[in-house]
Parts: C-alpha cells; structure tokens; sequence
C-alpha cells in the first residue's frame, strides 16, 4: 500500500481530480443461498513506505502536473526499499494462512451469499496463477489492488461459464511495512474487496481494509536481521484483519455487528401423567419392601453442589 495522499484512484488531469467512490451494496443484490467464490490474492512480495511524507511533499501532491512527479519519485524509493526487504524474508505462503480465516469471518457475516472455494469451481491452481500475474509488487498494486478508472477489468471472470449464476468476492491481501514518524516500520496488512457478478463482471462493491501493529514497530535493520519477527507480525494481524473486512461487509449491507442468532427453540412441557398411572405407582410403592439401592452422591461446598462423575479420582 502506497502511502501517497492521493492514490491512483484520483487522477489529476487537466487540473481536475476524478475520484472513484466506494460502491454500496445493496441487500437485493445478493440473493439468499447465492454461490459465492471467494478468492484472495496475495501480493507477489511485501511494499514499503520507507518515509512518512514531509509537508512540501503533500502539498505537491494535490497539484496538477507535480502529483505524478512527486509520486513516481516515491514509488521508485519504496519500490527498491521493498526488493531490498523481500531477500531477507523466509519463503511463506501468506494467502494459505489468511484464506481459512476469512472464509470463516465472512460465513458468520451478514452476507446471505453461500461462500464456496475456488477448488469447488472450474477455477484450477495454474488460472489462479495466471490471474495474479505481475512484474514486481509496484506493478501487482498498480493492477489489481489500486482503483483506477482508466483502467479496464483487471481479471475477468465472465468466461467461466460455470460460474453464471455466481457472485465472485476477490480479496488483494497486501502486506507491507510503514515508517512512523520516528523512522520506524510498521507492520501492515491491507485489503482491497471487491464483489462481481460473474455473468456481467459488474461491480457491485468494493472497500480497502487495513490494519497495523504500531507497538511491534522495529527499525528496518531490526526486521532484516530477525526477519522471522516480522512475518510473525504479519501472521498475528491476519484475524484481525478477516474480522475487519467481515465488519465492512455486514456495514454495506446496513447491518451493524454479527447477524443475530435465532433464540434457541424450548423444549414441549412433558405430558401430566394420568390417574390410572399414578394409581399403578402408588401401589407399585406401597407393595416394596427393599430398601432403596445406591444413589450418586452430591457434595455441597461453600453453597455449590457437584456430582461427583463415575470412576472419579478423590
């Protein structure tokens, strides 16, 4: 995630700036039950924001002309920080870490879809690939995580005519580093949803989702020299972050928290039992003459009572 005060999704041009709304999602839009393919991409390396930008810089920024000037100069700074960074980290899988927490977050949204992995599609591991192809991690942001609105549909899911009755629910899990004011970095994870319609590749929401540890910010050199430390972090986030893109989800569909829980159902009142049977059991009682056989015994201590289970250790 590319800390610039205005991302690619707003575009200066011709001293105007064009910029791309968070679609809402309506509730009618989902139909109960709908299939729903989850898929989650994960960027090919981490990105870093080596600096905080000064005022100068932010000012420059929101001018026509200097935005794109300023901002190239940043992109290739963090761009080289983040190549620098990705040859100290150990080989991980991060979308095989998040994938099974966010389906799990997502299933107890208020999202009335029925969620389905893509192994249960004609989606195969090799097209999975080939949908997050990318140059380098500038160029996978630029692609698939940033919104620009001069640039086409980034993976086009309408050729799979299985899917024509599904919604696609695409995930760009990004995870990164961001220096602090005091030069620090930052462990960050973002990410950006968006919900299709598969038949018609129409969008019908999106939101960009981020959360950071700030007490676990270390220096770059630190991260590089334990860099196990910061994968840790990123790991430790990942809850955190599932829980936060399900919250949006139940937040667009105007439903505040978890859906609620049905109540459970009492059980029916057991039936009286008849005189003729309460005849039977006095009688049935007043013919016994044995004395009463062992019963489990109930200890009450301090005003509490347990039962002590059978074959319990004193």
């Amino acid at each position: 995630m590319r800390k610039i005060l205005l991302p690619l999704a707003l575009l200066a041009y011709g001293g105007c700036v064009a910029a791309v709304e968070e679609s809402r999602l309506s509730q009618a839009a989902v139909r109960p039950g709908q299939r729903t393919v989850l898929l989650v991409f994960a960027s090919p390396g981490p990105w870093v924001v080596s600096e905080t930008d000064s005022k100068a810089e932010s000012a420059a920024l929101v001018l026509p002309g200097l935005s794109s000037i300023v901002g190239g100069l940043h992109e290739d700074r963090d761009l080289k920080a983040a190549q620098d960074l990705k040859q100290y980290l150990p080989r991980w899988t991060p979308r095989d870490t998040f994938y099974p927490q966010l389906f799990e977050k997502l299933s107890r949204s208020a999202f009335g879809g029925r969620l389905i992995p893509p192994s249960e599609t004609e989606i195969s591991t090799e097209a999975l690939r080939n949908y997050n192809r990318a140059g380098d991690i500038l160029a996978w942001q630029k692609a698939y995580y940033d919104e620009d609105p001069r640039r086409g549909l980034p993976r086009n899911y309408s050729h799979l005519l299985s899917l024509d009755d599904a919604l696609v629910l695409e995930v760009n899990f990004l995870y990164s580093t961001q220096a602090n004011e005091d030069g620090n970095m930052i462990p960050t994870l973002s990410a950006a949803t968006r919900l299709y319609r598969a038949a018609t590749m129409k969008l019908l929401w999106r939101h960009v989702d981020t959360v950071d540890d700030a007490a676990s910010a270390r220096t770059m050199y630190e991260f590089k020299t334990l860099p196990q430390q910061l994968v840790d972090r990123w790991t430790a986030l990942m809850p955190a972050l599932a829980a936060k893109v399900s919250l949006s989800m139940n937040e667009a569909l105007g439903i505040s928290g978890a859906p609620p829980t049905p109540a459970p159902t009492a059980p029916p009142p057991a039936p009286a039992p008849s005189p003729l049977s309460q005849v039977r059991f006095s009688t049935a009682a007043a013919r016994s003459e044995a004395p009463a056989g062992p019963t489990a015994s109930t200890e009450t201590i301090s005003g509490s009572s347990s039962t002590a289970p059978s074959g319990a250790q004193p």
